[in-house]
């Protein structure tokens, strides 16, 4: 049975949207464990920050760490219906090009998102007049109407 401390470092949209969700069925199976959850979007060092696991989605850089899939990581598309009221249709990913889509900008996806259907997998340019970094101000800006975002989804 393990126990003791577990330090994890996510990423914020990732650690508190989808990991927080399983975490208290873990902790629920193993009582003897205590779990610090740290969330940055910045690049850590699993050394030097103490952490036991750190998760990142993309690409690893070259390193000596082993990187394991785990899931795949899915997004989805999502407006405030105010802003779709008032925005051109967008029946299609190509009609992106006429939207204002709100850019996470701790990603690979700034200026390009991939989108996969029964076409198979696609690139669309995409810009916008607001980009950050932190995922609860992309939130709250798309809840506001003022764009399109890609946000993680759990299904």
């Amino acid at each position: 049975m393990p126990k003791g401390n577990l330090r994890i470092s996510a990423p914020i949209a990732f650690g508190s949207q989808l990991l927080a969700a399983k975490l208290p069925e873990y902790l629920s199976q193993n009582p003897d464990i205590s779990l610090e959850l740290s969330l940055s979007n910045r690049t850590v060092d699993l050394v030097e920050g103490r952490f036991d696991a750190i998760f990142r989605t993309g690409e690893l850089p070259d390193s000596q760490l082993i990187a394991r899939r785990l899931a795949p990581y899915k997004m989805v598309m999502c407006a405030a219906s105010s802003y779709l009221e008032a925005a051109p249709a967008l029946n299609v990913t190509e009609e992106l090009l006429w939207h204002q889509c709100l850019v996470f900008t701790h990603t690979s996806m700034r200026a390009e998102w991939r989108f996969s259907g029964p076409v198979g997998q696609h690139n669309e340019q995409v810009s916008g007049r607001f980009k950050t970094d932190n995922s609860e101000a992309l939130r709250e800006t798309v809840l506001a109407g003022l764009g399109i975002i890609l946000q993680p989804c759990s299904c």
